[in-house]
């Protein structure tokens, strides 16, 4: 039995509106799958943001490295601003080097959760009053 044209037609119809309504709707699904896509591109970013802050300005990921770092170069700044001639900065800088093993040893001490807290102050405070507290704490 042979389909005439009409018929052929009515199914090629038929499967046509079948093909057009198996197709995804673009809508409001798919608007907030973009959107979620975006925020978690955002967020993963801004995530990134603080390891290549610590991995720039540090060289290091360890918040406890970092603040060591960062109280080294500060006793060394002191020290040297302090001076009035190339003998006595060479003098107080070796002075401020003999506090390194004390500052380490501080540190040593602290969880990272603690040098991360006095990271951030001596990020916010400033060189000199950061470690004017620090060095007013007893040596553990």
């Amino acid at each position: 039995m042979a389909f005439t044209d009409e018929e052929l037609q009515k199914i090629r119809k038929r499967l046509g509106t079948e093909e057009a309504n198996a197709q995804p709707k673009k809508g409001l699904f798919t608007l907030r799958l973009r959107v979620g896509k975006i925020l978690l591109l955002v967020l993963l970013s801004g995530l990134m943001a603080i390891p290549a802050f610590m991995l720039w300005n540090y060289s290091t990921f360890s918040p406890c490295g970092a603040l060591t770092q960062a109280m080294h170069g500060t006793l060394m700044r002191e020290a040297a601003s302090k001076a009035t001639t190339p003998a006595e900065t060479v003098a107080r800088e070796a002075s401020a080097q003999l506090l390194f093993p004390v500052v380490d040893l501080r540190i040593e001490a602290m969880s990272p959760g603690e040098c991360t807290k006095a990271l951030v102050k001596f990020e916010t405070l400033g060189e000199n009053p950061f470690v004017d507290l620090f060095s007013a704490q007893p040596t553990p």
